[in-house]
């Protein structure tokens, strides 16, 4: 089936499945990244936690998923649901992890993960998904199931009801616990890609930046609604699980998210006892008492890449039939009997994960003149940078150092007193927003006596990225001491 992925204002629907993962509210002892914007972490959920940081053995690839068999993904997006797709294509790349970690002024700076962990991956697998950019639906994905210190190539396949252009995005499973979370970190490839029946495209890269692990990976959050993982006072929300409709998977995972989709914050594993519609099985999910309000769903890993996300199969609490109960209310007594019905409707994700947002920059002088006043020829290069950019950058480094960019033409300047530039960035992500002037055309910039800003919002150029596209600006003017 093809997963509706909601982009930019509305939450990108993800799944999570798999085998033995391990269950419990855990976080393998990784406390999580801050996510950039909204400090939606999970050091909430408890360093103590259950076994769940066990899941990880899901995360080596040893089920023969390295990324490169049977993660042309997408075995729900080749039309099973009844819609049989019209075309199909495949897109190929890269997707690396690039860890940073933070100094004493608060800014971000690059650590070298091979110097700090060598040859040893300190974090799980990477799902990459392929989004129809007109619809917003998932239609296609893969995942690599080892990855290594240097990057992976990936190739996902795609399958749509006619040609056009999708985004690729990739997710760390930071924890290692064989679960995609909201609050995971994030890459997004800047460009879109055109599919079309047959096609094959190639060098969609994509870089996701990851807090290193010994920092704690940031403050986290308050780690939600689901109760803080460990020295808590228990209840266990339990039931049957229905399976409503053929499926490809008996492994599965109950879970809380927070009402607004955030999460998950507590899950556990449980096997149904077939595939086929009428099939079943039961759960028991612990969970600290007065968590509150909270959505129950659950999830079967099918397209079996031994992660739970976007592209597998959903479900939901039910009161009777396709009638979700959520949000439910977690007290202090025992919850049962809880029926999870997989799926509910279209068997999309309700974790609240935006793959990517749009970032519309205002260029214009800062003495409030046309481009004019620039040298005639000159070329603007705006980048959204991993982190604050060191001097006489050459022009040829941007793009391995940063999220998207654009050169801006003479031919766009000349006559005009403000040009927007679109930029497309990861959602809650912390960039450094910077334009540069080449006045010289020598293919470096950031020298002395050019022109150059960076964003209004901070000197230094930060720009703390939420999950919602924006506009900001830049001044262009002489550096000012």
């Amino acid at each position: 089936m093809k997963h509706a992925i909601h982009i930019l204002s509305l939450p990108l629907l993800i799944s999570c499945t798999g085998g033995d993962k391990g269950e419990g509210n855990s976080d393998s002892g990784i406390e999580g990244p801050d996510g950039g914007a909204d400090g939606s972490g999970t050091d909430g959920t408890g360093t103590e936690g259950t076994d769940g940081s066990d899941g990880s053995d899901g995360s080596d690839g040893s089920d023969g998923s390295d990324g490169s068999d049977g993660s042309d993904g997408s075995d729900g997006s080749d039309g099973s649901d009844g819609t049989e797709p019209l075309i199909s294509g495949v897109v190929s790349g890269t997707v690396r992890v690039q860890l940073y970690t933070t100094d004493e002024d608060g800014e971000r700076v690059y650590m070298d993960m091979a110097s700090a962990y060598g040859d040893s991956f300190p974090f799980g697998r990477i799902f990459i998904g392929a989004v129809d950019a007109t619809s917003g639906a998932l239609v296609g994905d893969t995942y690599i199931g080892a990855p290594t210190v240097g990057g992976d190539a990936y190739t996902v396949s795609v399958y749509m009801s006619q040609a056009g252009p999708v985004n690729l995005y990739a997710v760390l499973d930071y924890s290692a616990d064989s679960i995609i979370h909201s609050y995971d970190p994030s890459g997004v490839h800047p460009a879109l890609v055109l599919v079309e029946d047959g096609s094959s495209s190639t060098g969609a890269d994509i870089v996701i930046l990851a807090a290193w692990p010994g920092e704690g990976g940031g403050d986290g959050g308050d780690g939600g609604d689901g109760g803080d993982g460990g020295g808590c006072t228990e209840v266990t929300i339990s039931g049957p699980v229905t399976i409503n409709q053929d499926v490809s998977s008996i492994s599965g995972m109950s879970m809380l998210l927070g009402t607004d989709g955030s999460g998950p914050w507590d899950w556990a594993a449980f096997t149904t006892d077939g595939t086929t519609e009428g099939s079943g099985g039961s759960y028991e999910l612990p969970v600290c008492s007065s968590a509150g309000e909270l959505n129950l769903v659950g999830a079967l890993d099918t397209n079996a890449n031994g992660l739970f996300d976007a592209g597998d199969t959903w479900g939901s609490y039910v009161t009777a039939l396709d009638t979700t109960g959520n949000p439910i209310t977690v007290g202090t007594t025992d919850l049962s009997p809880y029926e999870l019905q997989i799926p509910i409707g279209g068997g999309d994700s309700p974790v609240a994960i935006v793959p990517f947002v749009r970032m519309t920059t205002s260029l214009t002088m800062r003495d409030g003149s046309t481009f004019d006043s620039l040298p005639a020829g000159s070329t603007v290069h705006v980048a959204a940078f991993y982190y604050r950019p060191s001097p006489d950058l050459s022009v040829a480094s941007i793009s391995s150092n940063s999220f998207d960019f654009e050169e801006v033409p003479w031919s766009s300047l000349a006559g005009q007193s403000s040009v927007d530039v679109e930029l497309i960035l990861p959602a809650n992500v912390v960039t450094y927003l910077w334009a540069f002037v080449d006045v010289d055309a020598d293919g470096v910039v950031n020298e002395a006596e050019e022109p150059l800003g960076s964003s209004l919002e901070d000197t230094n150029g930060k720009v703390t990225v939420g999950s919602s596209s924006f506009t900001t600006g830049v001044q262009l003017g002489a550096l000012e001491e």
